[in-house]
């Protein structure tokens, strides 16, 4: 048995959510920065180019007179291409959102990668067909999917946290060497105090920037990761563990704390029973993709689970 305190706080019934329409990294980091310093609930934000992005704040309220939007309807826009949609017509925009629905608001279409589901089985994409597979394209059913047909060293699927003195740099590393839009935003709280934590650094605000798109056929994925890996690594970079790693053990154990980590082990008697972090994180192999395979998953998904009455749930 494990026991553990969590701390809660009240919730309200909405989150009242601004988006501010940025033009360039630079400007969505200085407003990222800026916001992180002041009394807010929540904050993230979508590149969707180069030249076009947004920042969205959010703050638990109750009802006010302000429209109110859901995302986790069948007949409600992904929210990605909503903030996209709102973005390209207004600078600012305010608006309330349903605490659950706002805390669930990428899972349908798996914040964006979703698109690729339609693009690989040859559907139309537009909001009649996200409305009537709804069910299907949930997160946990498109990494079900993903996973099924081998498909994951097809996409770049990565989450990395920089300093925010560096994440500028790296973003423009994407931009040239990846072109992967778009791109997420999201700041995170600095500590001290768990080594293999994402978030170790003496910066006053972690920046963690998720590139997940499909990468063109012609590239060697394997060189495409590594390159990543060593611009992250010069960058002060960490990555988040759910992701592919290829690193060496040497290089994997130059960013983390080994004997940290080896004592922790020792001291829990897990060096005798668990494989070690590298182990598990570690990719060795190429996998052999199958569109079938994954097409197949879909398939089971949508003759087998029931649309879910409970939003959030997969």
């Amino acid at each position: 048995m494990t026991l553990g305190k969590l701390p809660l706080i009240p919730a309200k019934e909405f989150i009242r959510l601004k988006y501010y329409r940025v033009t360039s990294f630079e400007e969505a980091i200085a407003l990222v920065e800026k916001k992180s310093k002041e009394k807010v609930d929540y904050i993230d934000g979508i590149m969707f180019s180069k030249n076009l992005g947004v920042i969205m704040v959010g703050n638990q309220s109750n009802k006010e007179k302000l429209p109110i939007q859901t995302f986790t309807k069948a007949r409600d826009e992904w929210f990605y291409l909503h903030a996209k949609k709102v973005t390209k017509k207004r600078k600012e925009h305010e608006e309330l959102v349903p605490i659950r629905d706002y805390l669930f608001r990428y899972d349908r279409g798996g914040f964006w990668v979703g698109f690729y589901g339609f693009r690989g089985a040859r559907i139309p994409f537009n909001r009649i067909t996200r409305a009537l597979l709804n069910p299907v394209f949930k997160t946990r059913r498109l990494y079900g999917a993903l996973h099924a047909g081998n498909l994951s060293q097809n996409f770049m699927i990565q989450d990395i946290s920089f300093p925010k003195e560096n994440v500028l740099e790296f973003m423009q590393w994407t931009d040239t060497n990846l072109n992967i839009y778009p791109l997420w935003i999201c700041p995170l709280k600095p500590e001290q105090k768990t080594k293999l934590s994402p978030t170790l650094s003496e910066s006053e605000l972690i920046v963690n920037i998720g590139v997940w798109g499909r990468l063109p056929d012609e590239i060697d994925f394997l060189k495409v990761n590594r390159e990543l890996e060593a611009e992250a690594m010069r960058l002060d970079g960490k990555k988040i563990l759910y992701a592919h790693a290829y690193y060496s053990r040497e290089e994997f154990w130059n960013i983390y704390d080994y004997d940290w980590y080896k004592e922790l082990r020792t001291k829990y008697s897990a060096d005798t029973v668990f494989p070690d972090i590298y182990d598990k994180v570690h990719v060795s192999e190429t996998y052999k993709p199958s569109n079938r395979k994954s097409v197949m998953k879909f398939l089971r998904y949508s003759k087998k689970l029931p649309i879910s009455k409970e939003p959030g749930t997969s």
